[in-house]
């Protein structure tokens, strides 16, 4: 395992300063975020021109690209496109929303099947991001899904059942998880300063490392909590934290 940080952190700036910044924590391993409100990539952005965002990455900066981490459902097309941009740069992971609760569970099962088969065609793994609102914010119906799509695993963020109440057992889901998310979380708020939450990383760490999970653990800070000096000092007490426990 190593720790690595999303451009996500810093999506009030461009993607180039995002990248800069990430840097400069000492982050030498990137989730690259895409799409959402007012993120500073697009799908197009990925889509459109492999080797001219390939380039771009390059250019803004020398930390390894882990996986790509869409904030947007893509279509078929999209997807097949931004596959192609993912084994340009080597990224061999990709993080995909599930569909808004109330989608027909079979539905859901069709189109994700449809998106790994496109991955896999590039030696690309997909997984689901656990989020509220979507279908995997019950972590059975995430596990579920993965178990009905063949190839397909979870992108695990347990600050939304800490918050939910559900605090998903580890030990249910960790042998589907291919990409982690992390930031302190409370029961009443999805973010909080370091220490002041009830984010279990050692237990986390713990759990993952029974499964032999040894891809990133990604701080993922969510935009508009901390801002300035205090989103940095957070991310270097975070990354701190974290490395103390590989």
């Amino acid at each position: 395992m190593h720790v690595a940080a999303s451009t996500r952190c810093f999506a009030d700036q461009s993607f180039e300063q995002a990248c800069v910044s990430l840097w400069d924590l000492e982050f030498k391993h990137i989730e690259v975020s895409i799409g959402g409100e007012g993120g500073h990539l697009s799908l197009a952005d990925i889509a459109g021109d492999a080797e001219k965002f390939a380039g771009r990455y390059r250019d803004a900066t020398r930390a390894t690209a882990d996986s790509f981490g869409l904030l947007d459902g893509p279509t078929a097309e999209q997807m097949e496109e931004i596959c192609k941009t993912a084994k340009l740069m080597q990224v061999a992971h990709i993080t995909v929303p599930s569909s808004e609760q109330g989608t027909p569970f079979n539905e859901e099962i069709d189109r994700l099947r449809r998106l790994v088969e496109i991955a896999l065609v590039e030696g690309i793994r997909v997984s689901i991001a656990t989020d509220p609102g979507k279908m995997t914010q019950d972590p059975h119906t995430a596990v579920e899904l993965c178990q009905q799509v063949r190839g397909l695993g979870l992108t695990y963020d347990p600050s939304h059942y800490i918050v939910s109440g559900q605090a998903a057992n580890v030990d249910q889901i960790a042998a589907l998880v291919y990409h982690v998310r992390l930031r302190d979380t409370s029961t009443e708020a999805m973010q909080v300063p370091l220490g002041l939450g009830e984010n279990d990383f050692f237990k986390l760490i713990g759990e993952l490392e029974g499964q032999s999970y040894d891809q990133g653990l990604t701080i993922d800070l969510l935009p508009g909590q901390f801002e300035g000096e205090a989103r940095m000092l957070e991310m270097r007490k975070m990354r701190r934290l974290l490395e103390t426990q590989l």
